[in-house]
Order: structure tokens, then sequence, then C-alpha cells
């Protein structure tokens, strides 16, 4: 009898049987041993496709227990990055990280409605720290992480947002002017990161920059600020470079590929 050829769409499903195997295990993972039991694949094949996917960051190994799991660059599939839960636990070691590295506290920030919320924060390690907390709401066009989100905006929603709230005074450097509001939002976009000086309290500084998700869009602004004494604007333009850098990590991470959207 002549060989049974298998059909042709079963070697690209092949790939599709491994990451389902994965998904099943959640987050104990798999051995190869148990990949290919779970599969029905060949133990050759297997290792073949794990090392491509583990390439790639759609699977990750555990060198301790030589385990397989799914990767976060799963997440650009299916809309799986919306998972707010999943992607705030994976952004949150590098805020732990920045606030390390720049002494002061990060913001995790995303719109809501009309406002941005703190959807999470590491505090600075000095004693004199900022009264912010996890679920704090404010209007964006005072704060550098609401600058970040307003920038990549439409002009239309902009205009939708700022009709219903206003771009009320809060301190004498708040921008209360649409024009100048439309100007530094311009500079945010080019310069990929956004200023907050002392726009909201008189004594802060801060700046934001943007992670984006794997299709190009905003999903988060992250913003470092501190005591305008101690976090001046020389020593905030320097943290930019850090701050950039990281946001960038995150973007990657989570499937943004820079000029390819």
């Amino acid at each position: 009898m002549g060989q049974v050829l298998e059909e042709p769409s079963d070697s690209s499903l092949k790939p599709i049987d491994i990451l389902e195997a994965l998904m099943d295990a959640g987050a104990k993972g798999l051995g190869m041993t148990e990949v290919t039991q779970r599969t029905g694949l060949n133990k050759s094949t297997v290792h073949r496709l794990l090392l491509a996917l583990a390439k790639r960051e759609y699977v990750l190994r555990d060198e301790a227990t030589k385990r397989y799991k799914l990767g976060y660059k799963v997440l650009q599939f299916a809309n799986a990055y919306r998972s707010d839960t999943n992607v705030k636990e994976l952004i949150h070691p590098y805020l732990v990280r920045l606030s390390e590295q720049l002494g002061e506290t990060v913001h995790l920030m995303q719109q809501d409605g009309t406002h941005c919320v703190f959807a999470d924060k590491i505090d600075s390690p000095h004693d004199i720290g900022l009264l912010s907390y996890i679920g704090k709401r404010s209007l964006m066009h005072y704060s550098a992480g609401g600058k970040v989100i307003l920038a990549h905006l439409t002009k239309e929603e902009r205009d939708r947002i700022i009709a219903e709230v206003g771009l009320p005074r809060l301190t004498q450097h708040t921008i209360t002017e649409r024009e100048v509001l439309e100007y530094e939002l311009q500079n945010v976009i080019v310069e990929g990161f956004a200023w907050n000086r002392m726009e909201d309290r008189e004594d802060i500084i801060g700046i934001a920059a943007p992670v984006f998700g794997p299709t190009g869009k905003l999903l988060y602004a992250i913003s470092v600020a501190g005591p305008a004494y101690r976090f001046t604007l020389d020593i905030a333009r320097q943290a930019t470079i850090v701050l950039k850098d990281s946001v960038r990590a995150i973007s990657e991470r989570l499937g943004y590929l820079p000029g390819e959207n």
C-alpha cells in the first residue's frame, strides 16, 4: 500500500494545535513530552515548532522547569490584548523598574470617556511623593498622561470632549486656550512624549509617553511625576530618554511593530 499523505491543511494547523494545547494548560504550562501527547505530533515536529514560536515570543520557555506556556505576543490575536488584566500584569514590572530608575512616582493611565484614569501606580521611594491613587479620574488637558491620550485622538474626538468638559484652569500654568493646546499636542506626536509643567498643581512636574497595541492604537500612557524642587524641568527632560525606551519595549512586547501599522 502507498503511504497515506496528510491533508495539505494539516501542516499549517500544527502550530495552532500547539498553541491550543498550551492555552488549555493554563499558567502551569506543559513540558515537551506533554505537548507531544496532547497534540499527537511527533517529538521532532513539536521541538521545531516550539523553537520557532518561542523565537517570535508566541511561546515562553521557563528555563528552570523546561516547561512552555503562551507568550504575551498572542495578545494580538482575536483582540486578546483587550484583556486589561493580562496587559496590566505585563506592564506592571516595567512601571516598578521605571520608578526605581528615576526615583519618582509612575502612573499607568488610560482614557475613561472624557477623562483619564490612573490604572496603576508605583509610589516614589522618597518620603515625599504624590497624593494620587489607582482609580482617580481627571481631565486630560492638564496632565502629561492626559495630553498623550488627547494627542492620539482625532480632532473630532477632541472637539467633542472639550465641548463637553471645557479647559478649566487649575493653576496659572494650565493651558486654557484651544490653539495653544493643539500646538502642544502636535509636539507630543513629534517628540514622543508630553509635559505637565505645574499645570494641575503648582509644585508638580511630569512627563508621559504612549504605549501602543499591535494595530498601532494607543492603549495607555505612562507618566513619571515628582515635586518640582526635585524633579526639575532639566531632570525631567533627561528622564524622557529612559521613559521612551521603556514604553517602546512595552509596546513591542505587546506586538506593536513601528512602521508596519
